[in-house]
């Protein structure tokens, strides 16, 4: 499995991935199980994705740890190919989907030697994009990988009109044509509808006028309103935007005419009331008052003339927002108004006998009393544990804590906002040391089942809501040790290289000068039985930026481009059943490029950018010197492989970090504050 990441795209994984992931139900996205049955029969699977441009990258054919990743641009086409066979004759099929991160899912399917799919990212966070091929009923691989979008702007570009309608109750839909004319009945219950989507990672938004008059909006991929009973001709005009935008407009006329109604209208015997806890409002209607938040009844009698009966509409319009439907044609006046939210209303009931209007009865107010805000830093959080059967840890945000490996945890977490109602919510997810994420939710509290798999540091995110709004965030880490299985081995043929015509047979711990070109990296590390060695390789260069990645080999047979002048680490890393046996780094510099690297200094030779880390190399302590901002810091140390291996939020300008419980090696740091960004390269001796 071979990748090449660019640094953009590693930056975008670890950084954009963290801001814009967020998911409304409980989610985990997979790490490839391409074990999943026998591969026999099976030919191994090539993979590309291919941007607008037409420039194709290869996706590995089992997914890496962390998976293979890539940025992709907003509102644009890519198109997903694969090449797949089947050795035992059968027609390769192909069953792929993409999930954003709302959860919504496009799948696409194929047969044959090849299969391709076009599919636009059109949210900004990560896309999680599947494919499984099979032969026959066998399931011979699953390849799992992620697609990043940065930034998908809100407008009309891409924009698509689903429909535009009327509707009634036993009619089938009818289309509506701009610029034309209609008429209805009185009596016939006509509501206008349309839908629309935004290309963007943002929700249409829709504002209804009457006769010029904007009389509703909200907001959505559909909006509904009922059209006027009272007879009449009416200007009726859509506008619809997304973000500030206007993309469409549709203004058309409907005349209402009076279908010949039974004429009994009578009077009322009892005038709307309202009634709250403690409280009457007699004789509401063309009235105005304040109210109290919760709940109250609205009441009263209309008596028709002859043998008609009475029918109500009651309609709730809000100051912001769409108009709320309480009932209608109800045969009594008796509706349960709930208010959550401060603002100002009013009501509207239509009385209606035979079907003719015959009364209106309209009164306004304002809800005051309904707080639901966040608390002060940290106080809302009621309850943070870790729990297992006969034991809970309580976790404090920042903290870092224990687990078992392979048992299965409850991640607790109880929120309660300032205010009245259960207004609370919590968003959140769980990263993996490998990169994999768990998505969950809850409506003020979680209760998350989870099992640690994996040796490394967990990171748990908890976003507390209020009414809807984001409140002070908790991050905590679980580090969690899995014993691996101790079956190392020896170099049979030690890492060799070459290419360009150059041979160097012994590599590990030496420098070389190269020639600009590709090189042929092999080697052969026998494990005991019964395990087989596997190998992770990684280049880097001067800056820090990983230029090319291949994890998880199960040979060590790698061509490698070196198309840049400069300074560059290579790494080779074997496991014997997931435990690290061999490390094989050596150095080479590059010359003879048209280019040179962007991101070294070409007076010193040395990583731009203003951070110091000193010690370096270091045995433990670390001290780190930053240009003095007006934003903290976010300091974030990487191994090579891209894994997070210490974090801490909230840094200064002059920091020092303790790195006494990492093994030796090289690592990757980075200072990020809302200004800039600083990296360097920092070695553990």
């Amino acid at each position: 499995m071979k990748s090449r990441m660019l640094t953009s795209i590693f930056f975008v994984f670890f950084f954009c991935f963290q801001a814009l992931m967020s998911s409304a139900s409980a989610q985990t996205t997979p790490v490839d199980t391409s074990n999943m049955s026998d591969k026999k029969g099976c030919i191994a699977p090539k993979i590309a994705i291919i941007d607008p441009s037409g420039t194709a990258t290869n996706v590995p054919n089992t997914s890496p740890a962390p998976p293979f990743s890539y940025s992709a641009i907003c509102q644009k086409d890519y198109r997903i190919c694969a090449k797949f066979a089947c050795a035992n004759g059968l027609a390769p099929t192909y069953v792929a989907t993409v999930t954003d991160k709302d959860g919504v899912t496009a799948s696409y399917t194929g047969t044959g030697a090849s299969f391709c799919f076009n599919h636009q990212f059109n949210k900004e966070g990560v896309h999680v994009v599947t494919l499984h091929f099979f032969c026959g009923n066998v399931c011979c691989y699953s390849v799992t990988f992620y697609v990043y979008v940065c930034d998908c702007p809100c407008n009309c570009e891409g924009g698509k009109l689903n429909h535009i309608n009327f509707s009634a109750p036993n009619w089938r839909a009818m289309p509506i044509d701009c610029g034309k004319g209609y008429e209805f009945c009185h009596n016939n219950q006509v509501s206008f509808n349309v839908g629309y989507d935004c290309a963007g990672d943002c929700e249409a938004t829709y504002e209804y006028l009457v006769n010029g008059v904007s009389t509703a909006t909200g907001s959505g991929n559909a909006f509904s309103q009922a059209l006027p009973t009272v007879p009449g001709t009416y200007v009726i005009a859509i506008i619809i935007r997304c973000g500030k935008t206007v993309c469409y407009e549709c203004k058309f006329e409907v005349k209402i005419v009076d279908c010949n109604p039974v004429d009994c209208c009578g009077k009322w015997e009892n005038l709307p009331d309202l009634i709250g806890t403690g409280i009457k409002y007699e004789d509401v209607c063309g009235k105005g008052f304040e109210l109290k938040c919760g709940k109250f009844q609205l009441i009263g009698n209309y008596l028709c003339k002859d043998t008609c009966k009475a029918t109500y509409d009651v309609t709730l319009y809000p100051a912001v927002g769409a108009p709320i439907v309480i009932t209608t044609n109800d045969p009594t006046l008796n509706e349960v108004l709930n208010f959550t939210s401060n603002g100002a209303y009013s009501v509207t009931v239509v009385v209606k006998c035979g079907g003719k209007v015959c009364d209106k009865c309209v009164f306004k107010f304002q809800v005051f009393g309904c707080a639901c805000e966040c608390p002060t830093q940290g106080e809302g959080w009621k309850k943070i544990q870790l729990s297992v059967t006969g034991a809970v840890t309580s976790v404090k945000c920042g903290e870092t804590i224990s687990a078992k490996c392979n048992q299965m945890y409850y991640i607790d977490a109880v929120y309660n906002c300032i205010g009245n109602g259960d207004c609370a919510k919590i968003k959140g997810f769980v990263t993996a040391p490998d990169g994999t994420l768990t998505n969950f939710s809850g409506s003020g509290s979680v209760a998350v089942p989870y099992t640690f798999t994996q040796s490394g540091l967990y990171s748990v995110y908890l976003q507390p809501y209020c009414d809807g709004k984001p409140c002070p965030p908790c991050r905590f880490f679980i580090k969690v040790d899995c014993a691996p299985v101790d079956c190392c081995g020896q170099w049979e043929k030690k890492p060799a290289m070459s290419g360009n015509g150059a041979i160097f047979p012994e590599l590990c711990g030496l420098g070389f000068d190269l020639k600009c070109g590709k090189y042929t990296l092999t080697g052969v590390y026998i494990c005991k039985a019964p395990c087989k060695a596997t190998y992770d390789i990684t280049v880097t260069s001067a800056s820090g930026a990983i230029v090319y990645s291949s994890l998880n080999d199960a040979t060590l047979n790698e061509v490698i481009g070196f198309g840049t002048n400069g300074g560059y680490l290579v790494q080779i890393v074997v496991k014997c059943g997931g435990k690290e046996c061999a490390k094989c780094v050596f150095k080479v510099s590059v010359q003879g490029c048209l280019s040179v690297d962007p991101d070294i200094d070409k007076n010193t030779g040395l990583p731009q950018g203003q951070l110091r880390a000193f010690p370096n190399p270091t045995t433990g302590q670390l001290n780190l010197d930053l240009p003095a901002s007006t934003a903290s810091y976010q300091l974030v140390l990487r191994d090579l492989t891209g894994k997070t291996v210490l974090h801490k939020q909230n840094g200064s300008n002059r920091e020092s970090l303790s790195l006494d419980d990492l093994p030796n090696g090289t690592y990757f740091l980075e200072a990020i504050s809302a200004e800039n960004r600083y990296k360097t390269l920092v070695v553990k001796q």
